[in-house]
């Protein structure tokens, strides 16, 4: 093994820690549960809603967060649910608004 590289057991229980806070970071910044996927294929979510879910799936990454947001949006007035709930459906924070 290179000098460079430990070995879990040789680690530190400091350096361990450090190591798996990194880890649960970026695998929870890599994934998301998102029901946007199934939503846009159901046919018990109004159709404008689907649409708007669709588009925020088919715009570029970078315009991706603000499309969910109006999905979002479109998806609270059509429905009634909770702006937190649908928020969450389509995978952003439930903490803001949907004005």
């Amino acid at each position: 093994m290179s000098p460079d590289l430990k070995s879990p057991s040789s680690r530190r229980p400091r350096e361990e820690h450090a190591y798996n806070a990194m880890s649960v970071s970026r695998i929870s910044e890599e994934m998301s549960l998102s029901m946007a996927p199934l939503l846009m294929h159901s046919e018990q979510v109004p159709a404008e809603a689907r649409d708007a879910i669709r588009a925020a799936y088919d715009a570029p990454p970078e315009h991706r967060t603000a499309s969910l947001e109006v999905a979002a949006r479109v998806l609270h007035h059509a429905t009634g649910l909770e702006c937190s709930d649908v928020r969450e459906l389509v995978g952003l924070p439930g903490d803001r608004d949907c004005a």
